[in-house]
């Protein structure tokens, strides 16, 4: 069990994020505390990261990202991607992807393709801009999917299945 008063030396505590659609932020440490992007940007099923939720919450539990010793993606197609969408989610833009994009959004999305940045790369950025030194995992979507059921199901043997419109490009 972690204090409630994290140090520098307690690096029990994960941060699990889930980016894209419906965007979250979690925090394992004595207690769970998760909020959903949404809720604070008051855009319904917000697409992108949640840099507002990851704040919140660590504001919160009054401890810093470099307290944090795994953050986990809820994703492991997300680790290689270099879409244009984690280029704008990272730079604080917001596009409409289904809709109309931009001018500038359209250029900046063939320059990605070409020298962009992997998902990973930027997140590992934005991580060491605040001081996190922890480790990254990144999980398969639906293995989440299964493990959070099945962890808040009270049952000894248990036969799960994910049946999801996409995740992790399958």
């Amino acid at each position: 069990i972690l204090s409630s008063n994290p140090t520098m030396e307690d690096k029990n505590i994960i941060l699990g994020i889930h980016v894209g659609h419906d965007a979250t932020a979690c925090l394992v440490s004595d207690d769970v505390t998760a909020i959903a992007e949404e809720r604070i940007t008051r855009k319904k099923n917000f697409y992108g990261f949640p840099f507002q939720a990851v704040e919140l919450i660590l504001a919160y539990k009054k401890i810093k990202l470099s307290d944090v010793g795994k953050v986990v993606i809820a994703g492991t197609a997300l680790k290689d991607s270099r879409s244009y969408q984690w280029h704008a989610a990272f730079e604080h833009r917001h596009e409409d992807f289904p809709n109309k994009v931009s001018i500038r959004g359209r250029l900046e999305f063939i320059f990605n393709i070409f020298i962009g940045k992997t998902f990973h790369e930027r997140l590992l950025a934005y991580l060491k801009d605040n001081h996190f030194d922890g480790q990254i995992i990144y999980h398969d979507h639906h293995l989440c999917h299964v493990v959070s059921s099945y962890a808040t199901y009270p049952l000894e043997n248990a036969v799960m299945i994910s049946i999801d419109a996409g995740g992790d490009c399958v």
